[in-house]
């Protein structure tokens, strides 16, 4: 697994296949936040300060981003590539089986539990092809939002709808 000195290693718990990280400048941090489904009616501004503590990781084909049960903390909007959203189908308290429930495409978020404070991930990432993302930290993104409510309801708002819209609601 090869990191560079952005990355910090993977959490207690966490599983991860990273294969590059590497800073993000910020006109392609924005380019990509501007055309995911959280961020696309922020302004110029309101993406700069994102795109501080955001970064790039890219990922090969069958490699898992996060895995459920893992602690959140980072959300991940995917630039390019298919990523597998999977989940453990429970019976009796036990995992019997594990189902891909949706296929996350360009423009996507997916660990969002980072940003609405989940202690665990309830779902695990898988890449289908070779994937890049954009990593933005879960905390900084928090904190951001405490700082500027505005900006954290409509991100918020944002996220809500394309739970709805995913789910099928």
């Amino acid at each position: 697994m090869a990191k560079s000195s952005l990355w910090a290693g993977p959490r207690r718990g966490a599983s991860r296949s990273l294969k590059k990280v590497a800073r993000l400048t910020t006109v392609a941090a924005k380019r990509v936040l501007r055309e995911s489904q959280l961020f696309e009616e922020l302004s110029d501004e309101e993406l700069d300060r994102i795109a501080e503590f955001s970064r790039e990781a890219t990922f090969e084909a069958g490699d898992v981003i996060f895995r459920e049960g893992d602690v959140p903390g980072e959300v991940y909007i995917v630039a390019q590539g298919k990523v597998a959203i999977d989940m453990g189908l429970r019976l009796g308290g036990q995992v019997r089986r594990r189902a891909t429930i949706e296929t996350v495409t360009r423009g996507h978020p997916v660990g969002w539990s980072a940003v609405v404070g989940s202690e665990v991930l309830t779902a695990s990432a898988r890449c289908v092809e070779n994937t890049t993302v954009v990593v933005v930290d879960g905390k900084a993104l928090r904190c951001l939002f405490e700082e500027d409510s505005y900006l954290g309801l409509r991100v918020m708002l944002k996220l809500v709808d394309s739970w709805l819209k995913r789910s099928g609601k």
